[in-house]
């Protein structure tokens, strides 16, 4: 039969599998690890990305590394969230910083990703701070997530509350 203008049967069976398109990245989801502390004043590569809560294609996480790797070169949407692990802020001078292979992105740096009310006399449970970011990366690059803070002690992020996702958004 047709529909809307397209015949059924155009194609034989099975002669479009994922060898003919080639495995598309999808998209990954981490979240949900045991916690990290942060130094005062320190760019520090959170690590704490550990349990998989969604994954879809060929993107996956570098647990030794502490990292993903683009298996597709494209642009991909990257978001991460941050949660303090108690009662407290960040202060004023703290940022999310997406690197490319240990480079800041494009457009990434210490004046972007800034989190929701960090003014230190604000303090409150899992405050947290939110990062997205549109990147470009060739086949095999990779993103690591850095974060600062400066409130003159550790900070204790909670895994509990923190997640990364990256998803792939198509060619460039």
């Amino acid at each position: 039969g047709t529909i809307a203008g397209i015949s059924a049967g155009g194609l034989p069976d099975n002669c479009v599998d994922a060898g003919t398109i080639g495995a598309l990245p999808g998209g990954l989801w981490k979240g949900d690890g045991t916690g990290q502390t942060i130094a005062t004043g320190t760019d520090t590569k959170l690590d704490f990305f550990s349990t998989a809560k969604w994954t879809n294609g060929s993107m996956s996480w570098d647990d030794t590394n502490k990292r993903i790797a683009f298996p597709v070169a494209g642009v991909y949407a990257c978001h991460v969230k941050i949660s303090h692990g108690a009662e407290g802020y960040f202060d004023n001078d703290m940022h999310l910083i997406f690197k490319i292979n240990g480079s800041n992105a494009h457009d990434s740096n210490a004046q972007m990703g800034f989190g929701i009310a960090p003014y230190k006399n604000n303090s409150e449970w899992y405050k947290s701070c939110v990062y997205s970011q549109f990147v470009e990366v060739a086949a095999s690059d990779y993103l690591e997530v850095w974060f600062k803070q400066t409130t003159g002690g550790d900070v204790s992020l909670s895994g509990d509350y923190t997640y990364l996702n990256v998803q792939y958004m198509g060619g460039a």
